[in-house]
């Protein structure tokens, strides 16, 4: 297992996988941890519980677990998840307990490790996912304008994202 935990990581530090490639359990806490993507956890074949808690994830993408097959335990309990990629959940077939509770567009919680009867849930959780966390470009654009312009207004020098400048 690997605990990182109040670290002030904007993502997974690089050569994880190669100093850990048999890890099976990650757990990050309290790290301000903002972005994770499938090459973050690429090499961690093995991994079965992985837990991304009170950090500022907003984005997860829907090819994050591709090779992550053996993951049991999800949890990003306490992020400020906004958007996710429909397709995030699909063939985990072992999955037993997963938690997206505490974050801004999904709240929910589940588990069946014991009883074996949550299926229902989990699918519950994949259709809030697919109607609450969609990402939409046009609200982005028009956030970002709106951010623009209020530091046009403020007088704040601005720097833009080349993400938002193609969504246009």
């Amino acid at each position: 297992a690997l605990s990182l935990e109040k670290c002030e990581l904007l993502k997974i530090p690089p050569g994880i996988t190669e100093t850990f490639p048999n890890l099976q359990v990650l757990q990050i806490f309290k790290s301000k941890l903002q972005l994770l993507r499938k090459n973050d956890l690429k090499g961690l074949e093995n991994l079965r519980d992985l837990f991304i808690n009170t950090n500022e994830i907003e984005f997860l993408p829907g090819d994050l677990f591709d090779e992550l097959k053996k993951l049991e335990i999800i949890s990003f309990y306490g992020n400020r998840i906004k958007f996710i990629e429909p397709n995030l959940l699909d063939d985990l077939l072992k999955l037993k307990c997963l938690s997206f509770t505490g974050n801004v567009n999904i709240n929910k919680h589940y588990d069946n490790r014991y009883n074996g009867t949550g299926n229902a849930v989990l699918d519950e959780i994949k259709k809030e996912i697919r109607e609450k966390c969609k990402l939409d470009l046009n609200k982005m654009v028009g956030d970002f304008k709106k951010l623009l312009l209020k530091d046009i207004i403020e007088g704040r020098e601005f720097k833009v994202h080349k993400f938002l400048l193609a969504a246009r």
